[in-house]
C-alpha cells in the first residue's frame, strides 16, 4: 500500500508506481497514462528530468486523444515541476511536444 509517508520519498513512488505498471492491462491505456505521469515526477524528484521526460512522453502518446481536465493537470504539474531543468534539450523538446500536441494548454 502506498501510504501518504511514501508518497513523499520519490524513491518509493517511482518503485511503487513501476510494480503498478508491470500489474495493468495493457487496455487500461487511461490507467497506464496516469500511472506513468506519475512515475515522470517521481523521476523529477529524482533529478532524472530525462527519464521523466521520456516517461512523459511515453504516457502522452499512449493516451491519444485524452484531454480530461484531470489529465492536463497531470501534464501541467510535471512541466511546472520540470522548471529546474528548463535550460535541458530534453525537457525544451519534452515541453515544446506538449505545446505541439495541446495548443490550448495554458488554457486548459
Amino acid at each position: 500500500m502506498l501510504t501518504a509517508s511514501a508518497i513523499r520519498s520519490p524513491r518509493i513512488t517511482h518503485d511503487f508506481v513501476t510494480r503498478a505498471i508491470e500489474l495493468t492491462d495493457p487496455s487500461y491505456v487511461r490507467t497506464l497514462a496516469f500511472v506513468r505521469l506519475v512515475q515522470a515526477a517521481s523521476l523529477v524528484q529524482q533529478r532524472e528530468p530525462g527519464q521523466a521526460v521520456n516517461v512523459a512522453r511515453h504516457a502522452i502518446e499512449l493516451a491519444g486523444s485524452l484531454k480530461s481536465h484531470r489529465y492536463l493537470r497531470y501534464i501541467r504539474d510535471l512541466s511546472n515541476d520540470l522548471a529546474s531543468y528548463d535550460a535541458e534539450p530534453a525537457v525544451v523538446a519534452f515541453k515544446e511536444f506538449v505545446a505541439e500536441k495541446y495548443p490550448d494548454f495554458a488554457s486548459a
